[in-house]
């Protein structure tokens, strides 16, 4: 969405907007900082889906939640959330390094969420 998860803080491939950039074509603006993320696998973020048990501002810190007594790591912030019959349902940009540890549920508060795969974005490196 404008202003909440496309904006100026976010590039395309942490978005999952892969196919929407050419790696091979020639000058463009920020053709260097996309290849040299794509090359040195430095995308730091990325965008999920998170179905929540509960009601969650956007805005929200989102934590791993697994060790509470450890302290919560910070994995990420809710970007956008809308009220749905089956919960609440939100866009977030989570780290990397949490989603390749194996992070599938985070927390907001008291509220759990669920990550989600998006449609038509994407994860994987090409």
């Amino acid at each position: 969405m404008p202003d909440h998860e496309l904006t100026e803080d976010y590039n395309p491939l942490e978005a999952g907007l892969w196919h929407t950039i050419s790696l091979n074509k020639g000058c463009y603006i920020g053709q260097e900082t996309i290849a040299r993320l794509h090359t040195y696998r430095g995308v730091k973020q990325q965008l999920w889906g998170v179905q929540f048990n509960a009601t969650v501002p956007p805005g929200a810190v989102l934590t791993s939640g697994e060790d509470q007594a450890s302290g919560e790591d910070k994995v990420g912030r809710l970007t956008s959330v809308v009220e749905t019959e089956s919960g609440s349902l939100g866009l977030s940009y989570i780290r990397t390094k949490a989603i390749e540890a194996g992070l599938r549920t985070v927390k907001a508060g008291h509220a759990t969420g669920t990550l989600l795969p998006l449609p038509f974005l994407s994860h994987e490196y090409l």
